[in-house]
């Protein structure tokens, strides 16, 4: 076998595979959503997003598994031939490619597409609340800041305007923030804490 053929055994298809699929994978999964979403209710549209949601958190976790497992008892599982070991075996030998195809591709893909399910469900409530109510809800905000001391809306209406949209807002950057942290530490560090 000649240099040249080496090489080309050696080139690594990898990076070029995982665009495709993540291609294909977010044309698939925006097609079901587009195609699930159209002229449904608001119970299937929130049980779209929750497929999302939950398919996420599904690769997230395997991703995350195969990067922080020990192989030792998959290796023992194997050598008793117990089902799953040998494909638990190939898993973790392929640890690095797992964990990038489920964390940065399926899970990045589920986030995006269930942001914008989110969004979709988000648009169809505008559009079927009637302007009164928005222009309600605008109003109370508005009076809340306008008048006096004595003559603040009830509390619990108070909390459910401005401690919602907070605790998203704050909710959001918090995880934004720990993000930011577990990229610096770099990913598998923080995976092995799991």
């Amino acid at each position: 076998m000649s240099d040249r053929d080496k090489q080309k055994k050696k080139h690594n298809h990898w990076p070029l595979r995982v665009f495709f699929m993540a291609v294909v994978l977010s044309a698939l999964l925006s097609f079901f959503s587009s195609t699930a979403l159209e002229g449904t209710g608001y119970a299937v549209a929130l049980a779209v997003l929750a497929a999302f949601i939950a398919l996420g958190i599904v690769f997230d976790m395997v991703g995350v598994a195969v990067t922080a497992a020990d192989p030792r008892p998959f290796h023992s599982m194997a050598a008793h031939k117990e089902k799953g070991g040998k494909e638990a075996i190939r898993l973790l030998k392929n640890a690095n490619q797992v964990s990038s195809f489920c964390n940065d591709v399926v899970g990045d893909i589920c986030g995006i597409v269930s942001g914008s399910t989110a969004a979709v469900i988000v648009t169809q409530l505008q559009r079927d609340l009637s302007t009164h109510s928005v222009l309600l809800s605008i109003g109370i905000m508005a009076w809340a800041f306008c008048v006096d001391p004595q003559d603040v809306p009830p509390l619990p209406l108070l909390v459910v305007l401005f401690g919602i949209p907070a605790g998203c807002i704050i909710g959001t950057l918090k995880v934004l923030v720990d993000r930011l942290k577990e990229i610096g530490k770099g990913e598998e560090d923080a995976y092995r804490n799991y």
